[in-house]
């Protein structure tokens, strides 16, 4: 029985090939490849460069069914790390996809660090001013 096999052996086949063996905290699959002194690889990744081709080292593999514990090569694709965050659904991403502050306002500078909408910066402008005068009366 190769690696390969012992692998498989270890995923639940359905439309996602669902691997069943450890997992990081994040979901992905892990398997150690040549004991224990041997390399730890993600499930998916191993599978993939074993049944499809090997991954660029500037690629990542995109989990196209959004599933992390899926090793099923169909639902995997080489991208890059910012193709990948671009289709994913982190909260940076979500955020970037925002056109409106909290409170409603559209969003019309940056500030650098952060989009901002002028009518809450000049809010927040107005309230620090007002704490800094009482601060002073008393």
């Amino acid at each position: 029985m190769t690696r390969l096999d012992q692998v498989l052996s270890r995923v639940d086949v359905g439309d996602c090939w669902i691997f069943l063996g450890s997992k990081d905290t994040r979901g992905y699959g892990t398997v150690r490849i040549g004991g224990r002194s041997g390399k730890s690889w993600k499930a998916h990744r191993y599978v993939y460069e074993q049944l499809v081709a090997p991954v660029p080292e500037e690629l990542q593999l995109d989990h196209l069914c959004r599933n992390r514990a899926c090793v099923n090569p169909d639902h995997l694709q080489a991208v890059s790390s910012y193709e990948n965050w671009q289709r994913g659904y982190a909260p940076s991403r979500r955020a970037q996809e925002r056109n409106t502050c909290p409170q409603g306002h559209q969003y019309d500078f940056h500030d650098g660090q952060s989009r901002r909408c002028r009518i809450c910066t000049r809010k927040q402008g107005r309230e620090a001013m007002q704490r800094l005068r009482d601060r002073r009366k008393s």
